[in-house]
């Protein structure tokens, strides 16, 4: 699943804004398949509304984070 909002993962934590990551938990529950979410790489100091760190092992769905040009592209 191809996400918008920026997230990084550092020291097996992964940073991402705290409604998706809720939203993210239910939907896993819910559906009970294997799932994937990429998002763009959260660059250090950017701004993020209401953000949490949960440990990597933690999550019930995997994730990517790659790298883009500030409008969002692959380089």
């Amino acid at each position: 699943m191809l996400y918008s909002n920026p997230a990084r993962i550092d020291n097996h934590l992964f940073k991402v804004d705290r409604k998706f990551h809720v939203g993210m938990q239910t939907y896993a529950e819910q559906i009970q398949v294997p799932l994937t979410t990429v998002h763009p790489e959260m660059v250090p100091g950017q701004p993020i509304r209401g953000p949490i760190e949960v440990p990597y092992s933690e999550l019930p769905y995997r994730v990517l984070s790659v790298k883009t040009d500030p409008a969002w592209r692959l380089p």
